[in-house]
């Protein structure tokens, strides 16, 4: 009773805004960090690599991105979702994801010629098997992870990305350098998967042992395997228009798309998913039967999420042609316009995961499933029907299910905690008003500079320009939740300064100061 009574205490309103603001400013800290790595190993790879090597390496994805949803079996989520968890339960759990591991590698490397000769690229079965190596990898640490997730415990999350991220850029760029091709891609994930299964299994000090009762682990399945269906209708979302694209279009194409959509869904995976949706999540599994306060958490973390992504895909829309010229050369120009139209779904996508929080950490994991397969159903569609226009054709129909979509999500989360639409919209009106003042500033200062200056002097115009007007702009809005960041930014240094300080009179001798 004790231990209850002490966690209730340590989610108070206070410690609860304290703790998630705190890890989603230090995650935020390191996917900065990350994001910008990422960033430049994609940029020096695309300029060593070839449009087809990341479409044939987008076909190896299409069946690993689809077996890492059954990999787990939603037991992360699982994990940090249940209120009761025990020793039995975690190690009984990890026996089953390395068996089943197993066997969903064994079954790929089995198929990995129906899926070359579906694809009509039969160089692929080589690489499908290398490349699903890193399921059973993964699963080794799935519940070190889930345990991670569960303590709140951002610093070491955000330290497991970095090493990833860090190990696949020192493995997948001497490989392209060495004309490696696609196999540099495949080099570089297997090194970066490693390195992160490695790192939380260091940082979250738990071990397994020779126990299994799967009378422990009855309440965890019972929730995972909801969530694996949810998760695997969103790996065929995610996936489908892959294989639609490389079934139809071929390689080089599904390379320009991939890249296309990495760029605009990176505000998604690394500011929403990775940042808020980490937070979001555990906080409200923690509070989940706290409607009210969940209200006022989701509301700023809607806010906060839109006015760094809205305006971050805003400015790319504006300097596409500039920014991609630059970065990733004349070989990848032919994506400039539908990346200028995936902004538009980057920007509902990246509202997505608080909705998906709200849904998942109230329990609703059936309905996150049935939520997600329909979803999966709209992008098939729309992305059938696009492909007969070319990319450009699949960009238009993508951006309009993004929207549809996630209306629909909207619609399900909102009742599930009763909030109104006249108390949430006004929330967008500031990140939509940034936005747009970002995107059109950004888009006159490239065309104006591009003609005569070049593509350099045109990204750095916009850089420049799109970088003054998003912090006057945030500075004239006068919003709440930048002064919350920034206050507690403040306190923190205060924090660091006043311990520097007390450590340097223990060293100096004259103890600390009263």
């Amino acid at each position: 009773m004790a231990d209850k009574r002490s966690e209730a205490t340590a989610l108070g309103p206070g410690n609860l805004r304290e703790r998630m603001l705190g890890g989603g400013l230090w995650v935020a800290g390191t996917q900065v960090v990350v994001q910008s790595a990422q960033f430049a190993i994609t940029a020096v790879l695309a300029h060593l690599l070839l449009p087809s090597d990341y479409g044939l390496f987008g076909m190896c994805v299409v069946v690993t991105g689809l077996s890492a949803a059954l990999n787990e079996l939603g037991l992360t989520s699982a994990i940090v979702q249940t209120k009761d968890l025990n020793r039995p339960a975690e190690v009984s759990a990890f026996w089953v994801c390395m068996a089943l591991s197993a066997l969903i590698y064994a079954g790929i490397y089995m198929f990995a010629p129906v899926v070359a000769t579906l694809f009509d690229a039969p160089q692929i079965i080589r690489l499908i098997r290398i490349l699903a190596i890193a399921l059973p990898v993964n699963a080794a640490a799935t519940v070190a992870y889930g345990l991670l997730a569960r303590r709140l415990d951002f610093k070491n999350q955000g330290l497991v990305e970095i090493s990833r991220t860090t190990v696949y850029g020192l493995t997948a760029i001497p490989c392209a350098i060495a004309g490696m091709g696609v196999w540099s891609l495949i080099a570089g994930e297997i090194a970066g998967t490693t390195a992160r299964a490695a790192s939380i299994i260091l940082l979250a000090r738990w071990r397994p042992a020779f126990i299994f009762r799967p009378r422990a682990i009855k309440n965890l399945f019972k929730f995972g395997f909801n969530v694996t269906g949810a998760g695997f209708s969103m790996a065929a979302r995610d996936n489908v228009d892959r294989f639609i694209i490389g079934r139809w279009l071929g390689a080089a194409t599904l390379g320009g798309y991939s890249l296309a959509l990495r760029l605009i869904t990176a505000p998604q995976k690394r500011i929403s998913m990775m940042i808020m949706g980490r937070v979001t999540f555990a906080g409200f599994s923690r509070i989940q039967d706290d409607r009210e306060r969940i209200r006022a958490i989701y509301c700023r973390v809607i806010k906060l999420t839109a006015l760094i992504t809205f305006p971050a895909l805003a400015w790319l829309a504006g300097a596409a042609r500039p920014f991609i010229a630059v970065m990733f050369g004349a070989n990848w120009l032919f994506i400039v316009t539908p990346v200028q139209i995936l902004c538009v779904a980057g920007a509902f996508y990246s509202i997505f995961t608080p909705v998906r929080s709200v849904i998942l950490g109230t329990g609703r994991a059936a309905w996150e499933f049935a939520l997600l397969f329909f979803s999966f159903l709209l992008v098939a569609l729309a992305v059938a029907v696009g492909a007969r226009f070319g990319l450009l054709g699949i960009a238009v129909a993508f951006s309009l299910q993004a929207a549809v979509s996630y209306l629909i999500y909207q619609t399900v989360g909102h009742r599930i905690i009763k909030l109104e639409p006249r108390k949430f919209y006004p929330n967008l009106a500031v990140p939509v008003g940034v936005a747009a003042a970002v995107g059109v500033t950004t888009a006159a200062a490239a065309a104006l500079a591009a003609p005569r200056y070049g593509a350099g002097a045109a990204l750095a115009l916009s850089l420049l320009v799109g970088g003054i007007v998003y912090l006057v702009a945030l500075k004239v809005t006068g919003v709440a939740e930048v002064d919350l960041v920034a206050n507690y930014l403040k306190g923190k240094g205060r924090q660091l300064f006043d311990q520097l300080k007390s450590k340097r009179s223990i060293v100096n001798g004259k103890g600390p100061e009263a």
